[in-house]
C-alpha cells in the first residue's frame, strides 16, 4: 500500500514535469526542410525634429543609426513636415522658380554619412501639393512645427504625371550628379555626388492622395522614368502599402502590362504595425502582438502566391514594422511607457523576421529610428531624451550579428507555441538557435542536442544596454519576452 502510493505520486510528478518542459529540436539532418537566408534585416529613418541640427540628441541619434552597420535602411523625409522633405513648395512662374534645399540637406547628408557608403532605400515621399488638386494650405513658417494637412487631392493637375516625374528627376540629379536645370533652363549647382542604389516611390499611396492602383501606377512609372534619366541603375521599390488584403494592388502593380514599356518593378513593400486595442501601459496585453503577427504571415503567402504567378522576379519589402499603442500622437496621454513594452516590442520584431526569412522575404525593416511625445513615441527605436538603443534596436542588432545571407535556416520545432525557435547554421560551419519567449513569463527550456553554448541575449536585465552573454547547457531558462541566440561551442 505505501510503496504503490508513492508509485503513483511519482508517476503524477513525472507527467507533471513532462508536460511543462518545452523541448526545442533543430532539424540540422534534414535537409527537405532548409532555407538559405536572404533577407536583410534592417530599418527606417522617418525625417522629424530630433534629426535636425542643434537639437540636443541630434549626434546621438545619428551616432547610433550608424552603429547599427545596417544595409538597405529606409530614408523617408514625410508629410509632418513640408519645409524638411519637399524641395519645391511653390509653384514655378514664368521668371522665377523656388527650389530650396537649405533645411534638407543637412538631414541627408548626415543620414549618408551615418550609412557609410552601405545601400540605402531613399523615399522623398510627400510630393509638392501645388501640383494637386486639393486645396493648398499654408505652411507654417516654423519648419519644426507639425502639419498634418499638407497633402491634399487625389489627381495630379491635368493629370500631369510628366511634371510630377520632372521633380524628383531633378531632386536626384541634385544629390547625385552636382545639380540640376531648372524649369526656366537655369542650373542649379549642389556639388553632391551621392549614390542612391535605392528609389522607393511615395509611402502608403493608397492613403496619401488616396490613389487606386490605376493611377499609382501611372505617376509610379512616370516617377520612375525620370529617375533613370539620371541614373538607370538605381533599383526601384513601389506601393509601400498601409492597409491589409489589398490583392487587387498586388495583381494590378506587379502585371507588367500594365507599365510602360521598360519600366523595371525591382521591388514591391507593404507595411505591418501590430498594437493593442484599449490600453498602452498594461503589459498584460503586449502578448497580443504574436497572434497578430501569426495572421500577418498568413497574408504574406498569399501576397508570394500573388507574386511568384504575376511576376515571381519582383522581390519584396516589408519595410515599415513595428507596434503602435493607441492614441500614441494625444499629448494627453503623457510620455510615460513600460520599459516591458520595448522588450514585447523587440520580440514581436524578431518574431516576425523568424516567420518570414525562412519564407525568403528580401528586405524587413524595423520601424523606425526617432519617435517622441505626439511623434508615434511607442515606434521608436531609441529613447528620445538621450537618443541611445532602446531594446528594440538592441535586439535587431543581435540580429543582425547572427544572420548573414547564405546561410542556412532549419526547421525546430518546439514543444510549447509561447517558445518559439530557429535554427540557423552558418556558412562556417557554426550553428546557432534563435529563441523567442512571446510572453511575460520565465521559461526553461531545452535544446535536445546542445550540450555546451552560449546564450546571446536581451530581456528585461538588459534595458536599454548591449546584449548580455551567459554560459548554458541542455538546459536553460528564458525571462519573459526574451530574445535570445543560443550558440553552440565545440
Amino acid at each position: 500500500m505505501f510503496l504503490s502510493k508513492h508509485v503513483v505520486l511519482f508517476s503524477i510528478f513525472l507527467i507533471a514535469f513532462c508536460v511543462s518542459q518545452v523541448i526545442i529540436e533543430p532539424q540540422w539532418l534534414n535537409r527537405n526542410h532548409t532555407t538559405s537566408v536572404k533577407t536583410v534585416i534592417t530599418l527606417q529613418v522617418v525625417v522629424n525634429p530630433l534629426l535636425v541640427r542643434g537639437n540636443p540628441v541630434h549626434d546621438a541619434c545619428f551616432q547610433s543609426l550608424a552603429d547599427t552597420r545596417a544595409n538597405l535602411v529606409r530614408f523617408v523625409p514625410w508629410l509632418p513636415y513640408p519645409r524638411l522633405g519637399v524641395a519645391e513648395l511653390k509653384e514655378p512662374t514664368e521668371t522665377q522658380t523656388f527650389w530650396n534645399f537649405t533645411l534638407i540637406d543637412p538631414i541627408v547628408e548626415d543620414f549618408m554619412r551615418a550609412s557609410g557608403g552601405r545601400d540605402t532605400v531613399i523615399n522623398f515621399s510627400t510630393t509638392p501639393n501645388w501640383m494637386w488638386n486639393g486645396s493648398q494650405p499654408k505652411i507654417p513658417e516654423d519648419p519644426l512645427e507639425p502639419f498634418w494637412g499638407y497633402e491634399s487631392g487625389n489627381k495630379l493637375i491635368n493629370d500631369d504625371f510628366k511634371k510630377l516625374g520632372e521633380y524628383y528627376g531633378r531632386l536626384v540629379s541634385w544629390y547625385t550628379k552636382g545639380g540640376f536645370t531648372d524649369e526656366l533652363g537655369v542650373f542649379h549647382k549642389s556639388g553632391k555626388k551621392y549614390r542612391f542604389s535605392h528609389w522607393e516611390v511615395l509611402n502608403e499611396v493608397e492613403a496619401e492622395h488616396g490613389m487606386t492602383p490605376e493611377y499609382y501606377t501611372k505617376v509610379y512609372d512616370a516617377i520612375v522614368s525620370e529617375i533613370r534619366k539620371v541614373d538607370p541603375t538605381i533599383k526601384f521599390v513601389g506601393m509601400a502599402l498601409e492597409f491589409h488584403n489589398e490583392w487587387n494592388w498586388y495583381e494590378y502593380f506587379l502585371d507588367p502590362k500594365n507599365h510602360e514599356s521598360g519600366i523595371p518593378i525591382d521591388y514591391a513593400s507593404f507595411h505591418f504595425y501590430s498594437g493593442t486595442e484599449k490600453n498602452r501601459d498594461d503589459p498584460k496585453e503586449y502578448d497580443i502582438f504574436f497572434p497578430q503577427v501569426d495572421i500577418f504571415v498568413e497574408e504574406v503567402k498569399k501576397v508570394i502566391k500573388i507574386r511568384d504567378r504575376v511576376n515571381p522576379k519582383v522581390k519584396l519589402s516589408i519595410d515599415e514594422i513595428g507596434t503602435i499603442l493607441p492614441g500614441d500622437n494625444n499629448p494627453s496621454n503623457g510620455p510615460d511607457i513600460p520599459e516591458s513594452y520595448w522588450r514585447a516590442s523587440g520580440a514581436m520584431f524578431a518574431y516576425i523576421v523568424g516567420r518570414l526569412a525562412p519564407l525568403g522575404i528580401d528586405i524587413l525593416g524595423q520601424s523606425q529610428l526617432t519617435g517622441y511625445p505626439t511623434q508615434y513615441p511607442s515606434v521608436t527605436l531609441l529613447d528620445w531624451n538621450t537618443g541611445t538603443p532602446n531594446a528594440k534596436l538592441r535586439i535587431q542588432m543581435l540580429l543582425n550579428q547572427f544572420f548573414s545571407q547564405g546561410d542556412m535556416m532549419v526547421e525546430t520545432p518546439s514543444t510549447d507555441e509561447n517558445i518559439f525557435a530557429l535554427g540557423v547554421a552558418k556558412k562556417n560551419g557554426k550553428k546557432f538557435v534563435l529563441v523567442i519567449n512571446k510572453v511575460n513569463e520565465e521559461t526553461e527550456v531545452t535544446i535536445d542536442d546542445l550540450e555546451t553554448g552560449i546564450l546571446l541575449y536581451v530581456d528585461q536585465t538588459t534595458g536599454g544596454g548591449n546584449h548580455r552573454v551567459m554560459k548554458i547547457g541542455t538546459t536553460f531558462k528564458l525571462r519573459g519576452w526574451c530574445v535570445g541566440i543560443a550558440q553552440y561551442l565545440p
